[in-house]
């Protein structure tokens, strides 16, 4: 019984020191989206790149993400209990504790990657008739493409009074603050 205990208590500070890493993360980044994605990713394992893997995630909220990874956690650390609480048991449930494992792994994996679409990515709409994007942040860089109003982009990066964005065709160029309209972060994933 005090294997169990122990072992109980020791998967539960594991735990909530994962996951308190990667909320302390997200808090102390100062908004800087490269130190919120590093810190999400040493926490969960994962290193997102943007693409089909936000429109896959973002089948389930982020809600329904939690739970079923909650739900796999716990599974998982039923069978290793029961494993250490019953060890004739151990080796016949070898292969569910492993596959349960691996299943919270990746439920784990995709909330990592729900929670970066959700918390990490920010958009901005275009706010001006057309607004030509430049190849650098300052008004003397060349002129690269045109965007127009209510075009939804992504952001980048910032500095000082620029934004780097990028397009649905991966384009990549800067705009004038003045020129969008940031979108609140529990909207900014588009569906596309």
């Amino acid at each position: 019984m005090r294997a169990v205990v122990s072992e109980a208590v020791g998967t539960a500070l594991l735990l909530a020191t994962v996951v308190g890493s990667g909320i302390m993360g997200d808090r102390l980044s100062g908004g800087n989206a490269a130190i919120a994605l590093l810190a999400n990713s040493v926490a969960t394992g994962a290193t997102p790149t943007p693409g089909w893997w936000q429109r896959w995630t973002s089948h389930l909220t982020l809600n329904e993400w939690t739970l079923l990874t909650c739900g796999a956690l716990w599974l998982w650390l039923g069978l290793l209990t029961l494993g250490q609480w019953r060890p004739a048991l151990k080796k016949s449930l070898g292969g569910y504790t492993a596959t349960a494992g691996i299943g919270a792994a990746l439920l784990a994996l995709c909330l990592g990657l729900e929670s970066y679409n959700r918390f990490a990515v920010k958009s901005v709409i275009v706010t001006v008739r057309e607004a030509v994007t430049h190849y650098g942040p300052w008004n003397e860089s060349p002129n690269y493409f045109t965007v127009r109003d209510g075009m939804e982009l992504t952001v980048l990066d910032s500095k000082g009074e620029w934004v780097q964005v990028s397009d649905r065709a991966e384009r990549i160029g800067w705009l004038r603050r003045e020129q969008v309209l940031f979108l609140p972060s529990s909207t900014s994933v588009s569906s596309s």
